[in-house]
């Protein structure tokens, strides 16, 4: 109980805007299919699967925040490496409370995976800081982070180190890509044994953005893995996908 309602409290801060004043926002959804494409990767039994997503973002006069929501697998039709149809449910959340005028911010951060075989809760509280870099936009962001769920081994929690760097440039009107670099440190014996994960990991990703009319654009996100999220050990992947702003 104690677990959930630290969810829906942090949930709930990234999602309110009450008493705000919204200077944008949009909802958006998307389809699209997640490759495998190295041999760790079947080895960390993670192969290709469908995905459905859906997105809110929202800035306003005090930061900006934005949710989203992911079922991969739809309907179990794509069978894991190991012969498993897993469906998985994934959310995350990102709020950025700004910091009078500076260029700090108060960071919370939130993500949770839940399929029929394990559940990870994902935690995050810290700072943010962003600048431009001449024509690139950089933000780095890093607190603790509390993880909590299980395994068919064990269950786990623990407090450790994350902190997440985004370089994102607008190539032209219709084309963006990002660099996005995760890293996760000093996780302590009970997480690592139980969930399999080292001490420490990290994820990147590239992603670039194509504008195709208005309201419909194209996602290619190029992933590699190092103990992080569903790999133990390492993976590389690639997620295609179209989008439509509702």
């Amino acid at each position: 109980m104690k677990n959930l309602t630290i969810c829906l409290v942090l949930t709930v801060l990234n999602t309110t805007h009450l008493q705000a004043e919204v200077l944008n926002s949009h909802l958006k959804v998307a389809a699209g299919y997640w490759v495998e494409f190295s041999r760790e990767s079947a080895k960390n039994n993670q192969g290709d699967k469908s995905v459905a997503m859906v997105e809110y973002r929202v800035k306003t006069d005090w930061g900006s925040s934005v949710v989203r929501g992911l079922i991969e697998n739809i309907g179990g039709t794509n069978k894991s490496p190991n012969g498993l149809k897993i469906t998985s449910i994934k959310t995350f959340s990102t709020t950025y409370i700004d910091i009078n005028e500076s260029p700090f911010s108060i960071w919370l951060d939130h993500q949770t995976v839940s399929n029929t075989k394990i559940s990870d809760n994902h935690l995050r509280a810290g700072f943010s800081y962003h600048t431009n870099l001449g024509p690139i936009k950089f933000r780095t962001s890093m607190g603790p982070e509390y993880y909590f769920g299980h395994s068919p081994f064990d269950d786990a929690n623990g407090v450790h180190w994350f902190g997440r760097t985004v370089f994102s440039y607008q190539f032209t009107h219709n084309i963006k890509q990002a660099f996005i670099f995760d890293n996760v440190n000093f996780r302590n014996s009970n997480v690592q044994n139980a969930i399999g994960w080292q001490k420490n990991g990290y994820h990147t990703m590239l992603v670039t953005h194509i504008g195709i009319t208005t309201n419909l654009s194209a996602s290619i996100q190029l992933h590699h893995f190092s103990a992080f999220g569903g790999y133990k050990t390492h993976g590389n992947s690639a997620l295609v996908s179209l989008s439509y702003n509702l």
